[in-house]
Parts: C-alpha cells; structure tokens; sequence
C-alpha cells in the first residue's frame, strides 16, 4: 500500500495510512512502531490497538462457534453428540488431553451441555426447547460482544 492510494477523509483511512507507516518504520528496523501525533510521539498505541481488535475477534469466533455448533447439533443431533463424546478425552491423562478436552468444552461446549440436559424430554419437545435456548444463547452473545467491545472502546481509543 501506497500513500497515494489512501486517499479521503475518513478516519479508517488515516488510521490505516497511520498503520501502514508505522508498519514501514517496523520493517526498516525500528525496534517499536512510533506514530506522529501533533508534536508528541506515541509509542505502541498502534499495538495495543491491534491487540484488542485481535481479542475482540477471538470473542466473536468462540461466540460464532458455540452458537453454530449449537444450530448443527439442532439439525444433526446424534451425530454431532457422538462427535463431541468422540473429541474429549475421559478421564484426560496428560497435559495435551487436558487442553483438547479445554479447547473443545470452550469452542463447542454449550450445545452439548444444553442439549444432554434437556434430552430426557421427547423429541418434539426438546427441539422446541433447544430452538428457544438457541435463540437466547445468539441474542445473549450478541448482547455480550456488544458489551466487551464498548468496554474496549472506552479503555482503548483508536489511535489516529
């Protein structure tokens, strides 16, 4: 990317003109990125910055995954549920086991958990149930994500 194709007054673009010369001064062998402000020089802002839009996307991601997972147990259901009984380790023996059996309970384990509890009604009713469950779980994510990311905003301002 080029100055000359940063062209505008937005301010995603002078963010981004921003970045990329701090990129260039990071590759010229700098040892932090430093970003002109005024008069005053600003040392990592650009970093922090882009360590909270990094943790805001793996919000979104482990949300995004509970939830489709949660739609392909509704749609699948034995199989998906065999899937996760297949994926975790019981009883986990080592440190590995313990963090795949991690891993999976975080990315799709609210499905499974939900949907074992409620599996001692009939089939009708359970999907019922579990279709208003999953309703609920997607608005409270998004509610959720809403919240973490107005909480970033406040504490991390976009460095311009």
């Amino acid at each position: 990317m080029r100055k000359e194709n940063l062209k505008g007054n937005s301010p995603m673009l002078k963010f981004l003109q921003k970045y990329v010369e701090c990129m260039i001064r990071c590759s010229n062998g700098s040892i932090k990125p430093v970003i002109e402000r005024g008069n005053r020089k600003e040392g990592g802002s650009v970093v922090v910055y882009t360590a909270v839009e990094f943790i805001k996307i793996m919000i979104i991601a482990i949300l995004a995954a509970q939830f489709s997972y949660g739609c392909a147990i509704l749609l699948l259901e034995r199989t998906m549920l065999d899937f996760y009984q297949l994926s975790i380790f019981n009883p986990p023996t080592n440190i590995i086991q313990k963090a795949t059996n991690v891993f999976q309970r975080v990315t799709i384990g609210s499905g499974y958990y939900i949907y074992t509890k409620i599996g001692k009604y009939n089939w009708f009713v359970r999907k019922i149930l579990y279709i208003f469950i999953l309703t609920i779980q997607g608005c409270l994510s998004v509610i959720l994500f809403q919240v973490i990311k107005l909480i970033f905003e406040i504490l991390v301002p976009i460095p311009l």
